[in-house]
């Protein structure tokens, strides 16, 4: 099952014996060639339908389309087809009246419409009519196929015949279309309806090609090296990939569809409220806190600049208000079952936030739910990912390391100092949109980690794209004394500036960059910086499964280190759970071929002694993450709700694929 890797029938075929196998046109059965006998089976069961001993070394087999009596078989140096006991040797093809023979078919072999015509080639290619001997009823008047060909394929797609870069009329063998340039191009072996795949050997680019004319309609790479063990085209316009590494064989099926699309990519929006449970907007004017276990549905597509279609997952950032009691709030897609985690933990009469990447599930909705309690609860969009049928959007980088652009306490700078109450201030990252403009791409918008410190009342801090009329929206909620982080993804404005509001007080302000998108001027090929989507789940909970000695929480001067998806960027969210002091946790890329020996000063969590606080990170696989514990002790839990794709790295699982 290609959606879900499981062996749906099995047959045992001796080690290493197994040369090739085909599918026949219709469906019905499989052929499967040994080096000197081929075996059909009915698909559906598996079950051996015949098996034909061949005095021959072979190499390929090619079902014909509807016929299991009927197969070709590729010896290398000449075809043969088998036509039940029959044994056609294509090299004793006569030509029909009329027609000048001279070339000498083989291999490689192509069924035509139906299981009575066969197009075999040595250096060109032959129509032959099945019979004994063939009857050779056109022929190619070119040269196709040479000793130097790596892989010698002819097809039949869509009614045409493709083979080596050309499309030949069926009947007269004509050229009707060719590519411009077919160097490194590897055509496929499996027939077609309508398009078929090509990939370049050289380049490591594919493309989708329409099947009359060999026009592009896709192009893209895979997030896989270069060389390939095998491929080849499901009907659905994905892709099956075989390779083989020191570590084992990869099976990845892809869907070319969201390879080639704006399938995962970025578009920020101005901050817009799209729940506020204390008005009842985005609750059908229910105005009242959620009760204790009571989830609600909050369509998000089609509102708050957010379209109505082509909308995978989007980015909000989550608030809490005038909580009763401690508890949580977790978001999933509307229509699945809840997964266990959590988005957002609070304390009786706080008011926190957290930044949420939630997939969009039936009609465009997500759920929340409360857990303990009473609640208000806040949902603020500030961005979205597309699906394959979306616009164009951005893709994410990982700095390298966080770098720090603002920090207002104390300075012999003047006018750099806190917030004070209203105030708003703007400050800028021209240097990575410079760096953006050499690459040919366009800087959208950063993802930061902002920490209020000190400030002197409750509060909140808004950010947004300067030049942009200030939203109402929050990202930071902090009370007064707090030292409070949250991580924030916001549009780039005016001379690449984002803008920062202060609500009530005074507070210091510290900015860490860690993250940017960008939106490319030209067609993307590769993958990198894509957002793919999982079923949420609890990946680390040191309360249940710890590596730590009891009670399993982390220790001061202690780290957990885990792994991310082929050093893929996980989007997490971290949990500090009972803590026994005032502190934070730091969130770094690890090596394991260079540990980390210093620390950062930098926090991804804050929390005061004994509160329960969460806080969603941009986890920077190198190619691992580490989490690091600087004072006392915390429990920690991590959850998962997708990764961000890197460079150039082979998916372990089936991400690419139609499934979640």
């Amino acid at each position: 099952d290609l959606d879900t890797f499981d062996v749906i029938a099995e047959v045992p075929i001796p080690v290493d014996s197994a040369v090739d196998l085909d599918v026949s046109r219709d469906g019905r059965t499989v052929f499967v060639a040994t080096s000197r006998s081929v075996a059909a089976y009915s698909r559906s069961e598996l079950s051996l339908l015949r098996e034909v001993a061949l005095d021959a070394d072979v190499s390929r087999v090619f079902a014909s389309p509807d016929d299991p009596e009927r197969f070709g078989v590729a010896t290398g140096f000449f075809g043969l087809v088998v036509d039940g006991d029959r044994v056609i040797n294509l090299a004793d093809a006569v030509a029909a009246p009329g027609l000048d023979f001279f070339e000498t078919p083989g291999a490689p072999i192509a069924w035509g419409e139906d299981s009575d015509t066969v197009y075999a080639g040595d250096s060109s290619l032959a129509r032959l009519e099945v019979a004994d001997p063939p009857v050779a009823t056109a022929v190619f008047s070119g040269v196709l196929f040479t000793q130097l060909e790596r892989e010698r394929n002819v097809t039949f797609q869509d009614g045409f015949v493709v083979s080596q870069g050309v499309v030949m009329d069926p009947d007269t063998l004509e050229i009707v279309a060719e590519v411009d340039d077919p160097s490194g191009w590897n055509f496929p072996r499996k027939d077609g309806v309508g398009k078929f795949m090509m990939r370049n050997g050289e380049t490591g680019i594919w493309a989708l090609v329409e099947s009359r004319d060999i026009v592009a309609t896709r192009f893209w790479e895979l997030p896989i090296p270069v060389a390939l063990d095998g491929w080849v085209q499901l009907a659905d316009e994905r892709v099956a990939v075989l390779e083989a590494t020191g570590a084992g064989s990869y099976l990845t099926v892809a869907d070319s569809r969201r390879l080639a699309s704006s399938y995962g990519e970025f578009t920020p929006v101005q901050p817009s409220r799209v729940l506020d449970t204390r008005t009842g907007l985005g609750r059908n004017n229910e105005a009242r806190k959620l009760s204790a276990g009571e989830t609600i549905s909050v369509q998000v597509t089609g509102r708050a600049g957010v379209p109505a279609q082509g909308v995978l997952a989007v980015v909000m950032n989550a608030t809490v208000s005038a909580p009763t009691q401690p508890s949580f709030f977790s978001i999933w897609p509307a229509g699945t079952d809840r997964p266990v985690v959590s988005n957002l933990n609070f304390g009786a009469g706080q008011q926190l936030a957290n930044l949420v990447t939630a997939e969009v599930g039936d009609d465009g909705a997500v759920n929340l739910s409360n857990e303990f309690g009473e609640a208000h609860a806040i949902l603020d969009v500030v961005g979205f990912y597309g699906d394959e049928d979306g616009a164009m959007g951005a893709r994410y980088s990982n700095l390298e390391s966080a770098d720090r652009i603002v920090n207002t306490r104390p300075t012999d700078i003047p006018g750099v100092g806190a917030l004070a109450s209203g105030e708003s201030r703007d400050f800028f990252v021209q240097l990575l949109a410079e760096q953006a403009a050499r690459r040919s791409r366009s800087l959208v918008a950063v993802v930061l980690n902002v920490t209020a410190v000190r400030p002197t009342e409750r509060g909140f801090f808004t950010f947004w794209p300067a030049g942009e009329p200030r939203p109402s929206a929050s990202n930071l909620n902090f009370a007064a004394g707090d030292t409070r982080a949250n991580l924030v993804v916001v549009g780039v404005g005016e001379d690449s500036g984002v803008s920062v509001y202060n609500s009530s007080g005074s507070a210091d302000l510290l900015v860490d960059i860690v993250g940017v998108y960008e939106k490319s001027f030209r067609l993307r090929l590769d993958q990198q910086g894509k957002f793919l989507p999982i079923e949420p789940f609890r990946r680390f909970d040191s309360r249940v499964d710890s590596p730590f000695d009891a009670p399993g929480s982390l220790n001061e001067n202690t780290s957990l280190i885990a792994s991310n998806a082929s050093g893929w960027t996980d989007i997490w969210n971290v949990t500090a759970v009972q803590p026994t002091s005032s502190g934070f946790l730091s969130v770094l890329g690890y090596d394991p071929e260079s540990p980390n020996t210093t620390f950062p000063t930098t926090s991804n969590v804050n929390f005061r002694a004994g509160e329960n606080v969460a806080n969603a990170v941009y986890a920077p696989g190198a190619p691992d993450t580490e989490v690091y514990n600087p004072f006392g002790r915390t429990h920690l839990l991590i959850d998962v709700f997708g990764f961000l794709t890197p460079d150039m790295q082979r998916p372990i699982e089936e991400v690419w694929g139609p499934a979640s």
